[in-house]
């Protein structure tokens, strides 16, 4: 197994673990826990499971941070300060999966006279302990990728939606049932797909150059207008059944009448982040 790629990225900046300054050392992100609820079973011989909980949601990583160091760590602790200040976690990233997390504390050993390199073991809390693989899927039929203007997204639309007439499949998650985020771009007057059979449907008009976003993370449901303005539209939403609630996955077949482009991005969530 290779060193992983370690990325930490908030609302004040990002921070490469694995990039100099930093010299990456060692993590706990392999550390997975479970934590057992069981009851005596009703005639007396044995137990049985009631419930799997997943606890593990501290983790450390340590690096030797050279050169400059008080400068390097000035700027690390506004990066990570700026995060727990706003109550808003920043996302550390393990190749290409992620946890949200907060950087909650630092030990320092092995400074140099010269302070020119320092031993920084990092305390990391995620308030969910689970890891995010994204996975993107984009289908587009019968729309330009371009309007007449010509001009970049998000007036125009990603350059890695498809066009063929295929059956439209996302895949089916490792673990838990997943959650999502559903982009609908215009023109269009009240989007709606199905995934599985559920519906997803927004009231309202897309012009060209907006989109939908039903987010089930965030629970949230916006339109962002061609100049970058984001609109409410919450409660214009399909409400009964709830869009929030995780896609119990079956066969994964999405369903529309393919008259406007969307997009959906994937949140599996893992235990452990994805090694290479």
């Amino acid at each position: 197994m290779s060193h992983p790629k370690i990325v930490y990225k908030g609302r004040g900046g990002e921070v490469d673990f694995t990039k100099p300054p930093l010299l990456y050392v060692t993590n706990s992100f392999a550390d997975s826990e479970i934590s057992i609820s069981s009851e005596i079973s009703s005639d007396g011989i044995g137990t049985y499971i009631s419930q799997f909980q997943y606890v593990k949601n501290e983790f450390k990583i340590s690096v030797v941070i050279w050169g400059d160091v008080t400068s390097v760590l000035n700027e690390l602790s506004v990066i990570f300060m700026n995060d727990i200040r706003h109550n808003s976690p920043g996302k550390l990233y393990v190749n290409d999966t992620y946890i949200n997390c907060y950087i909650t504390a630092s030990t320092k050993t092995n400074w140099n006279r010269y302070h020119e390199a320092v031993t920084v073991e990092f305390k990391i809390y995620a308030p969910t302990p689970l890891w995010i693989l994204e996975k993107t899927y984009s289908f587009f039929n019968g729309v330009s990728s371009q309007n007449e203007d010509g001009f970049s997204f998000p007036i125009s639309l990603p350059t890695h939606f498809a066009s063929k007439v295929r059956p439209y499949i996302i895949e089916e998650p490792l673990y838990f049932d997943l959650l999502a985020k559903i982009s609908f771009f215009g023109p269009a007057v009240n989007p709606t797909i199905w995934i599985d059979g559920r519906q997803f449907s927004v009231t309202g008009e897309l012009l060209t150059g907006e989109r939908i976003e039903i987010d089930q993370l965030t629970k949230s449901v916006v339109k962002i207008t061609a100049s970058g303005e984001t609109i409410n539209m919450f409660n214009s939403r399909l409400k009964s059944p709830s869009m929030f609630t995780a896609l119990i996955f079956e066969s994964g077949l999405v369903e529309y009448n393919r008259s406007f482009p969307i997009e959906i991005i994937t949140y599996e969530r893992l235990v452990e982040p994805i090694w290479k």
